[in-house]
C-alpha cells in the first residue's frame, strides 16, 4: 500500500528536523519503521514537500505483498 502527499507550499529543508523539530517525522518514521514499512520525504525551501509511505499490504495470515 502506498500514501503519497504533497503539497506546493514553501518546503523546508528536511536535514535540519531528522531528529524531531516540531513536524513529527521522527514518530512517524518510527510508527512507519514498526510496520515494516518506509518512509520518504523530499522538500526544499520554496519548493514545496513530498512524503511518500510504503506499507506491505497483508492478504491473509502469514502472507504479505510489498
Amino acid at each position: 500500500m502506498t500514501l503519497d502527499i504533497y503539497d506546493d507550499g514553501v518546503g523546508f529543508d528536511p536535514s535540519k528536523y531528522d531528529g524531531g523539530g516540531g513536524f513529527g517525522l521522527l514518530t512517524l518514521r518510527e510508527r512507519v519503521a514498526a510496520l515494516n514499512g518506509r518512509l520518504d520525504l523530499e522538500s526544499a525551501p520554496g519548493e514545496g514537500t513530498v512524503v511518500a509511505i510504503r506499507l506491505p499490504l497483508r492478504i491473509g495470515p502469514g502472507e504479505e505483498r510489498g
